[in-house]
């Protein structure tokens, strides 16, 4: 009897796992919460919440449904800001479905930290910006997409958006049903090469649209989703490839040959001269992805950049300006930086690497914290005095050979968040390359400047003859540091 009873669980058991089938995929262990704020109108993706308080909405893993929308999508349609939360990618919150998290959200205009969530076990973002009646741009290429099976309706009515960069979409048969269903301001979309645009996605193929790679653009002569994806089939694999409209306005650098000028601007854009005068900026550059105005052989010679008021007519933020002014040698002047708002900047690696003309700088940015900044002021060989007390930086923020290749620079001014790192380009292993002074040119307490920041520095700083980034020609210096406005001050001889 017992061996009986033991056989039949069994058998049991094998029944059931026949049933239920193979183990799905698992959801994070960590809970996340959307947090609304009346004040701010703003809505926060958390993974710290206190649960008694009505504002945090709990988030199920495996995503809504038109008949059970989110809690927060029902309450709070004035939502204006969406900000993913450090704790976010710091606990690996890991969602499987993100369909409905902003449903309907028509006074949506900004997403901050988007690159923050892991997205890598997604399966499902239907309907994820439907009704996102306000946005304009979207970027959505710090996705990882390797599980996504369905992307239906996730645009749908977005009827402002203008700009949009997709994630790498690997699995070839997502479900795109009317994707971009609404938008009819789309004019400038980028998407990964392994792209394939489905007939049934509700992109609008009306007017002429123009494909580009490596900032060279040509006529798709028939508009149709057939002719993007022809056109993405020869393409290297793995680059990301721009379709313009032709009735596209948006923000671009043009070339003025004439005035040796080149203007970041918002407007219209002629198709004709793409990849030739004119280069919307669409992506965060790099050294691998360099900005078509500084490849271009004219351009590229170009003695002032220009802000034109037309961005801050229209309010435009980038978060990167990595590589604007890579290897502009002729770089002499760079004005209206007031145009700029710069309030979402964390990246200005290789910002000015190269341009070598620039003799007196000052940023007069209002940066966000910056994260990387390297090689950003490297190879600016007659650089003489630099200011970047405007700008604040991370803690911990990448600053390898900021300075390298400064051999000129002779008055630096930084904001009291700004700290030298061991790599940052100056000669820390001099014999010293810097020390403090205490009147009769002695060390003082610190032989490098590597983790000190203004606020700590004593009030004379002397570099050192010799392979020293301050000293010039083999003559010592002087530094007077001003605790107020964090200048310091070189004079050549002792």
């Amino acid at each position: 009897m017992k061996k009986l009873v033991m056989a039949l669980a069994f058998a049991a058991a094998l029944f059931c796992t026949a049933l239920i089938g193979a183990p799905q995929a698992q959801a994070s262990t960590s809970l996340a919460y959307m947090k609304y704020d009346a004040g701010a109108k703003t809505l926060t993706l958390t993974t710290v919440a206190d649960t008694t308080d009505p504002s945090y909405y709990s988030i199920k893993t495996t995503g809504y449904t038109a008949d059970d929308l989110p809690g927060w999508v029902n309450d709070k349609l004035d939502v204006e800001k969406v900000i993913f939360d450090q704790n976010v990618k710091d606990d690996d919150f890991l969602p499987i479905a993100m369909s409905y998290w902003f449903y309907n959200m028509q006074n949506l205009t900004e997403i901050v930290n988007i690159d923050y969530l892991d997205t890598k076990e997604v399966v499902n973002m239907r309907y994820t910006f439907a009704g996102c009646s306000s946005l304009e741009s979207l970027d959505l290429s710090s996705w990882s997409t390797e599980d996504l099976r369905n992307v239906s309706n996730l645009f749908d009515g977005c009827s402002e958006l203008e700009e949009v960069n997709l994630p790498s979409m690997p699995y070839m048969q997502v479900t795109q049903s009317q994707m971009f269903q609404g938008c009819d301001a789309l004019g400038f979309i980028t998407v990964p090469q392994s792209y394939t645009f489905d007939s049934g996605s509700g992109l609008s193929y009306s007017g002429t649209w123009y494909g580009e790679v490596d900032e060279q653009y040509s006529e798709i002569t028939k508009p149709s989703n057939i002719s993007f994806n022809e056109f993405l089939s020869k393409q290297p694999a793995g680059s990301y490839v721009s379709f313009i409209k032709d009735s596209y306005v948006g923000v671009h650098v043009k070339w003025d040959q004439t005035n040796s000028t080149l203007t970041a601007e918002y407007g219209a854009i002629e198709p004709a001269l793409l990849g030739k005068s004119v280069w919307p900026i669409n992506q965060q550059y790099s050294p691998d992805n360099l900005p078509g105005w500084v490849l271009a052989g004219d351009a590229s010679q170009a003695t002032t950049f220009i802000f034109d008021d037309s961005l801050k007519t229209q309010g435009y933020a980038p978060d990167s300006l990595a590589c604007w002014f890579y290897n502009l040698s002729k770089l002499t002047t760079i004005s209206n930086w007031d145009n700029l708002n710069a309030s979402k900047v964390t990246d200005i690696g290789y910002m000015f690497s190269g341009a070598s003309a620039l003799i007196d700088l000052t940023i007069n940015l209002h940066s966000a914290a910056i994260i990387n900044a390297d090689y950003a002021f490297q190879k600016m060989s007659n650089l003489e005095s630099l200011d970047i007390s405007s700008l604040s930086f991370a803690e911990n923020a990448n600053l390898n050979f900021l300075f390298n290749g400064q051999l000129r620079l002779k008055k630096f001014t930084a904001p009291s968040t700004f700290f030298f790192t061991t790599f940052s380009g100056f000669d820390f292993n001099g014999a010293p390359a810097w020390v403090g002074w205490d009147g009769s040119y002695t060390a003082s307490a610190f032989s490098s400047m590597a983790g000190k920041n203004y606020s700590e520095w004593n009030t004379y700083i002397a570099a050192s003859q010799g392979t020293a980034m301050f000293s010039r020609e083999a003559m010592k210096a002087v530094a007077m540091v001003d605790s107020a406005t964090k200048t310091l001050n070189f004079t050549e001889g002792l």
